[in-house]
């Protein structure tokens, strides 16, 4: 039975749980701030709090119960000349978690783990991070919008000449037509023509003929 035991297993064995919450709390000691499941960071703080508790102290003893943990002499001066006198006057409350979304897939629980006590070089350094970010995403809608009128102006362009095209081609029919009624009523009109120079002739040819038989 598990009574009076506080410790979140996080769906791990013993040995694979202690190596996981020692990795996330070197993380944290080398970047001071890292981004987990919510369990994972509530579990990894109080390692982390230790740490700092460790290094407050500042005696043999305490640096090496925090090399047991941190296995790197950087880190370990790190943790008692840089980030432990951060918090001398403060008792507990080293770091915090803050709550983020869901992460997509399983639907777990996100976090951000940090000191509560970040160098101010660390957080220009993350708003130039930032900043970056941000001028990025603005040149590429920029570049974005600017290649959609390229695309635009360049389709109408186009549609301009085919109407053109099509008025056109509509004149020529309509001229088409026009000339072909004209050449009809040429015809016509020779035909009629023909016919009156016929009757007239044939006229003629019989007023003749009667006078001579008279």
């Amino acid at each position: 039975m598990r009574h009076r035991k506080n410790i979140a297993l996080l769906g791990k064995p013993s040995d694979q749980r202690k190596a996981l919450i020692k990795s996330l709390a070197i993380a944290v000691i080398a970047s001071e701030s890292i981004k987990t499941t919510y369990r994972r960071a509530k579990e990894c703080s109080r390692k982390v709090d230790r740490l700092i508790s460790w290094g407050k102290k500042g005696d043999i003893h305490s640096r090496r119960q925090a090399y047991s943990i941190l296995q790197d002499r950087a880190l370990v001066k790190k943790l008692f000349q840089d980030i432990a006198p951060r918090f001398k006057g403060i008792n507990g409350g080293y770091t915090r978690v803050l709550k983020l979304g869901k992460r997509r897939g399983d639907n777990a629980q996100l976090a951000i783990l940090e000191l509560t006590k970040i160098k101010e070089e660390i957080i220009e350094e993350k708003n130039k991070i930032r900043r970056m970010r941000k001028e990025k995403k603005e040149k590429k809608v920029h570049e974005e919008t600017a290649q959609a009128e390229v695309v635009q102006v360049e389709e109408e362009k186009p549609a301009k000449k085919k109407v053109v095209q099509k008025k056109d081609s509509k004149k020529e029919k309509i001229e088409d037509i026009k000339e072909s009624k004209n050449q009809e009523q040429a015809k016509k009109s020779d035909k009629e023509d023909q016919k009156k120079d016929k009757g007239f002739l044939q006229g003629l040819k019989g007023f003749l003929k009667r006078d001579r038989e008279k």
